[in-house]
C-alpha cells in the first residue's frame, strides 16, 4: 500500500520537474536586466508575478492527483479491500483458465468471498449488502477495473491539459515581453544615440 501511495506521489512530481520550460525561466530572468546589463526592478517585479502565477498552475497538478488518486487507494484499502489482497486476486487471474475460481476459492489465497463478507461484516455492513456486494464484484469486477483505469486516464489527460496550457501561456507571455523589453531598449538607445549626435554637431 504505502509503495503505490509514494508512487502515484513522486511520478506526478517527477513529471511536473521533469517538463519545466528551463529555456524560458532562463529568457525571464534575462527580461529583469536592461540592455545595458543593469537590473530593472520593475521587471523584475512583474517576471516575478508571472513566475508566481505559472507555479500555482503547476503545484496545483501533483497536489490535485496526490488527494485525489491518494484518497481513492485509501478508501479501496479500507473500506473495499486491503490493496495488496486485491493485487494477489488479480495475479491468480489468466484469460481463458478455468483454474481461477478455484485458485481465489481453495488454493493459496483462500475462500476470498468468505473473506470478504467477514471482512465487511467486522465494518458494520449487514450479511445481506455484503453478499450482494460480493457477488456484484465477482460478476463485474473487470468491468469496474476497467472503469477505473479509464477514469484515471481521463483524470491524468484533463490534469495534463491543465498544465501543458499553463505552460504554453507562459512561454508565449516570457517571448512576449523579451521582445517588448528590446524594442523599449532599442529606442531608448536610438535617442541616446541622437542626443549624442546632436550635441557632437
Amino acid at each position: 500500500m504505502a509503495w503505490l501511495i509514494i508512487a502515484f506521489i513522486v511520478l506526478p512530481v517527477a513529471g511536473v520537474l521533469l517538463l519545466l520550460p528551463y529555456p524560458s525561466f532562463r529568457t525571464a530572468l534575462g527580461n529583469c536586466k536592461r540592455a545595458d546589463g543593469t537590473k530593472s526592478r520593475a521587471r523584475n517585479k512583474r517576471e516575478r508575478k508571472h513566475a508566481a502565477d505559472f507555479a500555482a498552475h503547476i503545484l496545483l497538478v501533483p497536489v490535485i492527483v496526490v488527494a485525489v488518486v491518494g484518497t481513492s487507494l485509501i478508501v479501496i484499502h479500507e473500506f473495499i479491500a486491503p490493496i495488496p489482497f486485491i493485487l494477489d486476486v488479480m495475479g491468480a487471474y489468466e484469460v481463458g483458465s478455468e483454474g481461477w475460481e478455484d485458485a481465489i476459492e481453495h488454493e493459496e489465497i483462500g475462500d476470498v468471498g468468505d473473506w470478504y463478507e467477514e471482512r465487511m461484516g467486522r465494518l458494520g455492513v449487514e450479511a445481506d449488502t455484503a453478499r450482494y456486494l460480493k457477488e456484484t464484484l465477482a460478476h463485474n469486477w473487470m468491468t469496474v477495473l476497467a472503469l477505473f483505469v479509464a477514469g484515471c486516464g481521463v483524470f491524468y489527460v484533463a490534469l495534463s491539459k491543465i498544465y501543458v496550457g499553463a505552460s504554453a501561456a507562459y512561454q508565449r507571455g516570457v517571448r512576449a515581453r523579451a521582445e517588448e523589453y528590446r524594442l523599449h531598449d532599442g529606442d531608448d538607445l536610438t535617442d541616446f544615440e541622437r542626443a549624442l549626435s546632436e550635441l557632437i554637431n
